[in-house]
Parts: structure tokens; C-alpha cells; sequence
């Protein structure tokens, strides 16, 4: 504050429970892995319970990964933040819609379902913060970019192929 500049969101932010007051009152959120606490010095005071306690404190709080494979689980984190934070569903759907999107700057064009907005969306089988849900439908900028039937549809053909041509090797003499 006192070198004129505004801090938006601190990443990483695994202890900012400790001065969650104080977060809020600057306006400046926090992005945090949902349960990778403890697991390093600099992270040993992390809790569990932070994204949800930051949340009720007025933190403008949302989920984050460094890694690709846990990147694809951030509603499984966001359901975990109700259990462990007492957030709503909206609450914990917001960690990874909205929240980052205003965090990065860019709410206007993402973060929720809005006319004029990219028209980002991914359509699940199950709600999207049961463990149990898988992802249907991902329409990015109003374009179908996967769609589980047709996925589903293109591999049972290539299985019926390769099943096929393994059949056409045998009657030539079998495989090598």
C-alpha cells in the first residue's frame, strides 16, 4: 500500500487464514491448494479448513494446482471446501468459476455463464462437485471441444478396427 500499487490475489497462500482480516479489509484474495498443506516447511502451518475460512471472512478466495493431472480435480477440491470450510454449493462452485476469474482480471469475458461472455462451460453427468461425476460435454468459446459420446463412439470403432485387422494377421499366418 504505501508504494502505490495494488496487490490482487496472493498465490500459494496456505497460512493467509492467519491474517484473513486483514485480507479482507485491503480487498486482496488468495488462491490456495485445498489439500496440499503440511507437506513442506514453508507450508507447515497450512490447514484444511483455510479456503473455507477466508471465504466466510469476506477473502475473495479460489482453488489452485501446479500440477496438470490435479489441475483436472479442482471441483473434487472446490466439493472438499464444503466438508472442511462449511461453504454452500455456490460458495465452493465459485472457488473455480468466478473467484479466479475476477482474481486474473478477466470476469468480464469468463468465470460464469453470462451473455457476451466466452460461453465457457463443462456439461457433467453427476453435480459437479460429486467425486463421482465425469465431464459429458466441454464447450470453450461456444465450441463443442470434447464431447464424451462421440469420444466414446470414436474408440469402440477403433477397438471393432484393430480387432478387425488382428483377425485379417491370424488368417495370414498369425502375428510376429
Amino acid at each position: 500500500k504505501e508504494f502505490g500499487f495494488k496487490i490482487a490475489c496472493f498465490e500459494h497462500a496456505s497460512e493467509a487464514f492467519k491474517i484473513a482480516r486483514e485480507l479482507a479489509e485491503e480487498k486482496i484474495g488468495i488462491s490456495v491448494f485445498l489439500d496440499s498443506w503440511a507437506y513442506k516447511v514453508e507450508a507447515s502451518e497450512g490447514i484444511a479448513y483455510s479456503a473455507g475460512y477466508c471465504t466466510k471472512k469476506g477473502v475473495l478466495v479460489s482453488i489452485n494446482s501446479d500440477s496438470g493431472e490435479r489441475i483436472r480435480r479442482l471441483f473434487n477440491d472446490a466439493a472438499k471446501a464444503m466438508k472442511y470450510g462449511g461453504l454452500s454449493e455456490e460458495e465452493a462452485l465459485n472457488l473455480v468459476t468466478i473467484n479466479p476469474a475476477i482474481q486474473l482480471g478477466v470476469e468480464k469475458i469468463a468465470g460464469s455463464l453470462e451473455v457476451g461472455k466466452h460461453g465457457d462451460i463443462a456439461i457433467f453427468n453427476e453435480h459437479p462437485l460429486s467425486a463421482y461425476t465425469l465431464c459429458e460435454m466441454t464447450i470453450i468459446e461456444g465450441e463443442v471441444y470434447f464431447d464424451r459420446a462421440q469420444y466414446l463412439k470414436e474408440r469402440e470403432e477403433m477397438e471393432k478396427k484393430k480387432k478387425k485387422e488382428e483377425k485379417k494377421k491370424e488368417k495370414k499366418g498369425g502375428t510376429k
